[in-house]
């Protein structure tokens, strides 16, 4: 499959107005939209900015982001077709090979495709002048979130450089590294009354960008499934007492998901805290997964959430206990009831979530 990169000319012009509009969107604002439906391009349920366009097997996707566009399909050939019919409604300009979107980086290789964000981190670190700075081989001090001093702490005078800084750190850890997100969690958790050791650690974290600047995701190339991994810890922060859940999903042999998150409410075990965590996790729904199963009835098209998936049995809990004292958590398909302590998982296909092996947890 191809990835080509293209941008409409004066995207903002092509709203129709007839009068001066202020605190509306104008006549017109939707007209992309509008015509991306007449060629046949369907919007996404889980994503509003992504199309999809099927012919029998063959499938065209088309990304937008205000004038630019990504679009994915098999040969160039129809590449060029979906540009004649886009020209007909705009003046769109092909980019080529796409090479760079949004701040990040995307290259290709016999290898597979990798994303970076080398040059953002760079320019990050020069608004914030530690281009100097020396590299920091850890992104958070391990006993920054154990503090309980926080009332004595000094202040900062305003969270305007914190909060700008922290904005710029999430934008890199959602999208290419996801070995920073549980430490811009644990900082973006200060951001309204941030302190001076905050600061630093923020800081912290940018040096360590710094030391692994040309770190790069990889994307997967294989026919693996989806894979989740899921952990939590318990009552990991000192001044609540909460948990942090986190969760990985690897498909065809690469990560495509990420998240570190402090979970809402108070556990009273590190048992409770992991199974929260594994609950949380099950609403998460494959990206375009009903796209692609386009025999789906309008029911199953609708995402999941984790209280359905409970209710209607559709997980099951495996807990097993090894020599060490630890535990493994596995989804399996359903028996109508919670399996027993120290019985291996089925490994059953659970057909209903499109998963195999879901979840790994180590409880201490």
């Amino acid at each position: 499959m191809i990835l080509k990169h293209a941008d409409v000319k004066t995207a903002y012009l092509h709203g129709i107005l007839e009068e001066t509009v202020y605190m509306r969107p104008p006549p017109g604002v939707n007209e992309e939209n509008r015509v991306l439906k007449s060629l046949k391009f369907e919007q996404s349920k889980n994503d509003s900015c992504l199309y999809i366009r099927r012919d029998g097997k063959k499938c065209v996707y088309l990304v937008v982001y205000v004038d630019d566009l990504v679009i994915a399909c098999e040969k160039e050939k129809e590449y060029a077709e979906i540009l004649r019919e886009l020209n007909q409604h705009f003046d769109v300009m092909s980019l080529g090979d796409i090479k760079h979107f949004l701040g990040i980086e995307v290259n290709r290789s016999a290898g597979g495709i990798s994303l970076n964000q080398t040059t953002y981190i760079q320019k990050l670190l020069d608004r914030f002048g530690m281009t100097d700075a020396k590299p920091s081989k850890f992104h958070l001090s391990p006993g920054h979130i154990q503090s309980k001093e926080e009332d004595e702490a000094e202040k900062l005078p305003n969270n305007h450089q914190y909060a700008s800084l922290i904005g710029g750190l999430l934008y890199v850890a959602v999208n290419t590294r996801s070995d920073i997100s549980a430490a811009v969690s644990i900082l973006g958790r200060k951001t309204s009354c941030p302190t001076h050791a905050d600061w630093l650690e923020a800081k912290r974290v940018v040096r360590y960008l710094k030391r692994t600047l040309h770190d790069e995701l990889f994307l997967g190339v294989d026919n693996s499934s989806l894979k989740i991994y899921v952990d939590a810890d318990w009552a990991g922060d000192s001044n609540d007492r909460k948990s942090t859940s986190g969760f990985l999903f690897r498909f065809h042999g690469g990560y495509i998901s990420w998240s570190s998150k402090k979970q809402t409410c108070v556990t009273l075990s590190s048992t409770e805290a992991e199974t929260s965590a594994v609950l949380g996790t099950t609403a998460w729904q494959k990206p375009s997964e009903s796209e692609r199963h386009p025999g789906l009835s309008e029911r199953e098209r609708k995402p999941r959430r984790s209280h359905r998936v409970a209710d209607s049995a559709i997980v099951n809990i495996v807990l097993q206990l090894s020599r060490k004292r630890k535990a493994q958590w596995q989804i399996a398909q359903p028996r109508g009831r919670l399996e027993g302590e120290g019985e291996p998982c089925n490994g059953v296909h659970c057909g209903t979530l499109g998963i195999t092996c879901a979840a790994m947890l180590g409880v201490w």
